[in-house]
């Protein structure tokens, strides 16, 4: 019977029942071992094959030696590019059309350092040096202003004298005329002066001596020696 059923506990010795059982397992194993083996070459398969939608391995093989083609120029494209690149950072030598990108930098650099001076320059333009009293746009603007408020000043001053002088030169015009009228006037008595002189000298010549007493006569003659004698 341990034959049979074999010896419990001692694996070595399992019993033709166990060893049955064992192999009708196995068997079922087997055969579920080998759909999947058929399934796996089926798979390999369609895998070298492929699709159309998945090309398989070799189509994939094709399209690697194609792609290795198109890699190389695409290599070779890459180290044109990488020279290129090499080119743009160090610049061609002796080409001062083609200085580079490294040196580029380096006077891009100086033209900030010159840009900030410059601005720097600008503001002090505008507000002005501290140690100079003054200085700037902004005084110099105020300056202006301040001048030209004084020359409105001066203007206006200088208008109000033309205006003065207006109308001292009408005063001026005025009294210039009254002086001419007085000279005329002058004239017109000097002239009557003269005419009532040589009338009163006609009178006084028309009287003649015999008319007049011995003692008339004598002071006539006084009168008349002292009248028109010269000076």
């Amino acid at each position: 019977m341990v034959g049979v059923n074999g010896k419990p506990n001692d694996p070595s010795q399992p019993g033709l029942l166990n060893g049955v059982q064992s192999l009708a397992a196995g068997a079922t194993a087997l055969s579920t071992g080998t759909g999947k083996l058929s399934d796996g070459t089926g798979q390999i398969a369609d895998g070298l094959k492929g699709t159309a939608e998945k090309p398989g391995l070799i189509g994939g093989t094709a399209a690697l030696a194609n792609g290795s083609s198109t890699l190389f120029a695409g290599t070779q494209k890459l180290s044109a590019g990488t020279q290129q690149l090499v080119y743009g950072m160090d610049g061609t030598p002796g080409d001062p059309e083609k200085p580079g990108l490294l040196y580029a930098a380096n006077n891009l650099e100086s033209g900030s350092q010159k840009l900030a001076a410059g601005t720097q320059a600008l503001s002090e333009g505008v507000s002005g040096t501290p140690d100079i009293p003054g200085s700037g746009l902004l005084a110099g603007s105020k300056t202006l202003a301040d001048g030209a408020e004084k020359l409105a000043a001066g203007n206006a001053a200088l208008a109000d004298g033309n205006s003065k002088l207006a109308d001292g030169s009408v005063k001026l015009a005025d009294g210039a005329s009254l002086m001419a009228d007085g000279a005329g006037k002058l004239a017109a008595g000097n002239t009557q002066v003269a005419d009532g002189t040589s009338e009163l000298y006609s009178g006084v010549s028309a009287v003649t001596p015999q008319e007049l007493p011995s003692t008339q006569f004598h002071c006539w003659q006084s009168w008349e020696s002292s009248s028109w004698r010269s000076p």
